[in-house]
């Protein structure tokens, strides 16, 4: 293991900070690639491609109002919270939609190809920021490759699992997986909070070799330490 570790450039003390961080990315990744799939499918299963022009517009709007919306929450509330509340909030709609396409309704299957749009735009926010919450710029030029990677691997896993997943469960029911992969993510965050510890780098000084936590507060650039 400290062979694979000094490869990969992990050092002591951070496994679990990495392994937590790059769990979450992996499952959301698969999450999302599973819930996008499900989608299209049933997209174009109900309403068919004919309809994707004006869907493509009202997913540009959609997300640039998304955006906004969430650049002006992000500045009010704390981002710590926020990247918490954020997943939750996805796996919400998931359910309500889900309960919705149960009714047979063609309507709800524009809104689900929308949802997926924004819910991918606010993964990218919330898995990234909480990534750079648990890091500093120093370490995150090592561990930013392997976060990354973690991404990367959830999303091929996704698509490699989608066919069979919905052989075995029904195209409807990949949202329901996509649910489960977002129900995951809120106490991931707040594991990985109490994650990114290092230690005192001067030898010398009062309570070297005690781990320590650094937090940032990054609107004002003031940095608190605290011991774990």
């Amino acid at each position: 293991m400290s062979a694979l570790a000094s490869t990969l450039r992990i050092r002591p003390g951070e496994g679990r900070l990495v392994g937590s961080v790059v769990g979450l990315l992996f499952v959301a990744s698969a999450g999302i690639t599973l819930g996008e799939s499900g989608v299209n499918a049933l997209f174009f299963e109900r309403i068919g491609p004919d309809a994707l022009p004006v869907m493509y517009l009202a997913q540009g709007v959609t997300g640039l109002v998304a955006m906004l919306v969430l650049t002006g929450s992000l500045a009010r509330f704390d981002r710590r919270r926020a990247y918490v509340v954020m997943p939750a909030l996805v796996a919400a709609v998931v359910v309500i939609e889900r309960a919705i396409v149960a009714t047979n309704v063609n309507w709800i299957y524009r809104v689900l190809w929308l949802t997926v749009a924004v819910a991918s735009l606010l993964q990218s926010v919330y898995l990234w920021g909480a990534a750079g919450a648990v890091t500093d710029t120093r370490r995150a030029k090592r561990l930013f490759p392997l976060f990354g990677s973690g991404a990367i691997l959830g999303s091929v896993v996704g698509g490699l699992v989608t066919g069979p997943l919905a052989r075995a469960i029904g195209v409807g029911n990949l949202l329901l997986v996509w649910l489960r992969a977002c129900s995951a993510h809120p106490s991931s965050p707040r594991e990985c909070w109490g994650c990114g510890c290092r230690r005192a780098p001067a030898a010398g000084a009062p309570g070297a070799g005690h781990p320590r936590c650094v937090t940032s507060r990054r609107g004002s650039r003031s940095f608190a330490v605290r011991r774990c």
